[in-house]
């Protein structure tokens, strides 16, 4: 008898509509688990923001795949305390081009390093961007890398969009050139 009891309960309607279900939960999280780890496996990103701040530009594009010397773009801060919104963006140059050596150096633990850099007898300050090739290079300074409204003279300057990219690509056309003109304007 209660084996037949047993047999009846275990094959009866609600405990397989219940087993159908568990089931129907378990393979469904299953693929929600598989589709995460795919899409991390992806290396790039979707760049949703309004004006693609960051993605690089067709130019960029061009300028980099036009690249014949090698150049190197160096972060000068301490390991790890680089400014991440900048390093992204720089890391996308790099991605792009082999040509492209992407660093970051120290100017505490390495302060020679920065005096091969210095312009009007100062050297790069922390957060700044340094982008070299052979003899030439240009500094990029940190306040330079964002754009700022100072139009409310009441109100501290307010952040209204990244310049991180129109500069560097300026300078790397600067230090790829072969010859650099310089302008003068007389009044």
């Amino acid at each position: 008898m209660k084996k037949t009891s047993l047999f009846n309960s275990l094959s009866s309607r609600k405990l397989r509509f219940g087993g159908y279900a568990t089931l129907l939960i378990v393979a469904a999280l299953a693929i929600v688990v598989v589709i995460n780890v795919l899409v991390q496996q992806v290396p790039g990103k979707l760049d949703l923001t309004k004006n693609h701040l960051f993605s690089l530009s067709k130019e960029t594009f061009k300028v980099l795949d036009g690249l014949s010397k090698d150049i190197a773009i160096t972060m000068v801060a301490r390991a790890g305390s680089e400014d991440p919104t900048v390093k992204e963006i720089l890391s996308k140059y790099a991605a792009r081009s082999h040509s492209i050596k992407l660093q970051t150096q120290d100017p505490e633990r390495n302060p020679g390093w920065s005096k091969q850099f210095e312009t009007n007898g100062q050297g790069p300050g922390p957060g700044s961007v340094v982008v070299s090739s052979g003899p030439k290079f240009r500094t990029i300074g940190q306040y330079d890398m964002y754009n700022y409204d100072y139009s409310n003279p009441n109100q501290e300057p307010t952040l209204t969009s990244l310049s991180v990219e129109q500069r560097v690509t300026s300078a790397i056309l600067y230090v790829t050139a072969a010859k650099n003109v310089t302008v003068y304007v007389l009044q």
